[in-house]
């Protein structure tokens, strides 16, 4: 079952990051590549944002976390990466069809 988890969303606007405390569901996958050097893990995050928490703009390369984070932009985003684990944007749709309870963001993170 899935539930709305808090999560801190960071979005670039005009060179600094904005930031949002919303809700949203969580789902982590982790896969094995194998290769002849050996397997490798590739692990992606899929978040479903509902409308109703958030409805602004989205972009490649914003960062999302999961839980409250209190990091503050200030020119670096390294340790919001490092010490909070957030993850960057890699893919989004907009999924703007159906009831209005139905509509939400779905975002590939890694």
């Amino acid at each position: 079952m899935m539930y709305l988890t808090d999560t801190t969303l960071y979005h670039w606007e005009h060179s600094t990051l904005e930031r949002y405390e919303i809700k949203a569901f969580w789902q982590e996958t982790t896969g094995v590549t194998p290769s002849a050097q050996g397997d490798k893990t590739n692990s992606e995050t899929e978040v479903f944002i509902p409308f109703s928490e958030y409805i602004g703009r989205l972009d490649t390369g914003d960062y999302l976390v999961r839980g409250i984070c209190p990091y503050v932009y200030s020119g670096t985003v390294k340790p919001l990466v490092q010490e909070y684990k957030a993850k960057s944007i890699l893919r989004l749709t907009m999924c703007d069809y159906g009831s209005p309870d139905m509509q939400h963001w779905e975002v590939s993170a890694r």
